[in-house]
């Protein structure tokens, strides 16, 4: 006797479906905008948490198959196509599932769920990464010490430092380039129907036809430097209370911290959803990348290792807290640390160690320091 498999109602269908296609696109896209709308549709059904986790078991069973079960999944996905067009009935999808070595249980009819939403997903997903190609066109990176020009379609230009990944997003309505790590100078042309952005986790740029500067410092920090023309600075995080905030590196807290329009010879940083002004702006400083030139005024040891760190393969440790909070003030050039270590060398309370892989600047012991 034969037991035909119960029903899969349209809703958990659809919620199958939209939890398999949220597993693709938190792969494909990691920004903060990304995450709030995930997290209002986790919110908005009792169940969708509890989908999206089987979504997440159910990709990774698949994602262990051979080649030869992979050739079923392509055959199932094909029906599927079928499917979506109305010229399939959900039973026959249902019963392809054993194809991938699946069992089709009438105790398990959420299973079946998944197993049909996820046959739908290779054909929904096939044609969403063509439309996600065109929402989001390119990804452009440097590796550490390498600089790289883009020309985008509009004509504006993005001259990319060293250890730097942004994500180019063009529609009809507006211009949009996420920068995910490093840094980055923009020479932006002027569309009056398309604005153009630049974001990232912690700040919104909007340029009004002009070249500014860009450095996401860290998740929560990010500088802007205005070359020429005007952009608009909006924070994108909730403000820190002042105790959190600690010192500002950059000068004079503005009395807006939401948002400012700069204009050419402006410097802000944007830290923990509070957007502070520099007292003493320096553009060339913030620009000096460009000739490969690091320029540092006051900045800590720590902050000096760090810019080092992002051009040269050898990488410079300091394990000091007293050291790494001394302030240096010099320019130097990005590839060649080595005055900067013969520098601070001469300190006679400072011992380095240096290898083919690595600085390593210590405190020296009281008993091995040199009197002079």
């Amino acid at each position: 006797m034969s037991h035909r498999p119960p029903a899969i109602s349209p809703l958990d269908f659809k919620t199958s479906e939209e939890a398999a296609l949220w597993l693709q696109r938190l792969e494909h896209e990691d920004s903060a905008e990304t995450r709030a709308a995930f997290a209002a549709w986790v919110r908005s059904g009792a169940g969708n948490l509890e989908e999206f986790l089987l979504a997440q078991a159910v990709w990774k069973e698949l994602d262990h198959l051979d080649s030869g079960l992979r050739a079923a999944e392509e055959e199932m996905s094909e029906g599927s196509i079928v499917d979506l067009h109305g010229t399939r009935g959900r039973d026959e999808v249902s019963r392809a599932s054993p194809s991938i070595g699946v069992t089709s249980a009438p105790a398990q009819p959420r299973r079946r769920a998944w197993l049909a939403a996820i046959a739908a997903c290779f054909c929904v997903v096939t044609i969403a990464s063509l439309a996600w190609h065109s929402l989001w066109s390119d990804v452009y990176t440097t590796r550490p010490g390498d600089q790289k020009t883009v020309k985008l379609d509009d004509g504006s230009v993005v001259y990319m430092n060293t250890h730097s990944r942004i994500r180019v997003r063009y529609s009809e309505q507006q211009r949009t380039v996420q920068l995910l790590e490093g840094e980055a100078l923009f020479a932006v042309e002027h569309d009056a129907s398309r604005p153009f952005f630049v974001v990232t986790d912690s700040a919104r740029v909007r340029a009004i036809g002009t070249r500014f500067n860009v450095y996401r410092n860290s998740d929560t920090t990010t500088r802007v430097a205005v070359v020429e023309g005007l952009v608009q600075v909006t924070s994108d995080a909730p403000a820190a209370s002042q105790a959190d905030q600690g010192s500002n590196e950059v000068g004079v807290v503005i009395p807006t911290p939401d948002s400012i329009r700069l204009a050419a010879g402006d410097e802000v940083q944007i830290d923990r959803g509070r957007i502070s002004k520099a007292a003493e702006p320096n553009i060339d400083r913030a620009v000096a990348w460009q000739g490969r030139r690091l320029i540092f005024v006051g900045d800590s040891v720590a902050e000096v290792a760090a810019q080092f760190n992002r051009y040269n393969s050898v990488h410079i440790r300091v394990d000091d807290p007293a050291i790494r909070a001394r302030r240096i003030t010099g320019t130097f050039d990005a590839d060649d640390f080595m005055p900067f270590i013969r520098f601070i060398s001469r300190d006679p309370k400072v011992h380095v160690t240096l290898n083919d892989r690595e600085v390593l600047i210590q405190a020296r012991a009281a008993s091995d320091r040199i009197v002079e």
